[in-house]
């Protein structure tokens, strides 16, 4: 969000919300204080790589929305979560240049056409062109990205 430093007063359909926002380290980039993120549980989490079954997936995208309407632009979300797609749902209709969309690698890809890879099926799950911000996951100490 490009906002000014502080305060955004923004009227939503029934109450007046004030969200803070705060510069993302020296970025210039504003960053609401509440953010939402989309780790949900384990059990979710196998049952949308196993079974490829997302229970209430319209109400996590509705939270998501909600959170946006009372002003929020922060996101976190993860490759290993399965949730990217769930962020690009709640997402639909806004200026990508107002959303901090987080999300993570997984530490398994050790090489650079990997991590290549991996962040091209995140930006086709979070149907953007960009990512905002993205690290990885678990990484270890001996973990070392090495470009071929």
């Amino acid at each position: 969000m490009h906002a000014s430093h502080g305060n955004v007063r923004k009227k939503t359909s029934m109450v007046l919300t004030i969200m803070e926002y705060r510069e993302f380290g020296w970025t210039g980039v504003q960053v609401s204080r509440i953010g939402m993120g989309t780790y949900y549980d384990p059990l979710y989490i196998v049952a949308a790589m196993v079974l490829r079954h997302e229970s209430r997936r319209i109400a996590k995208i509705t939270a998501l929305k909600k959170g946006l309407e009372l002003g929020m632009n922060l996101i976190d979300t993860a490759e290993i979560y399965h949730t990217e797609d769930i962020v690009a749902e709640a997402i639909k209709g806004h200026d990508r240049e107002d959303l901090f969309i987080a999300t993570k690698l997984f530490w398994n890809h050790h090489k650079y056409k990997e991590v290549l890879r991996a962040a091209e099926n995140s930006l086709r799950r979070l149907n953007a062109l960009t990512l905002t911000s993205t690290r990885f996951t678990n990484l270890t100490r001996e973990f070392l990205l090495k470009k071929p």
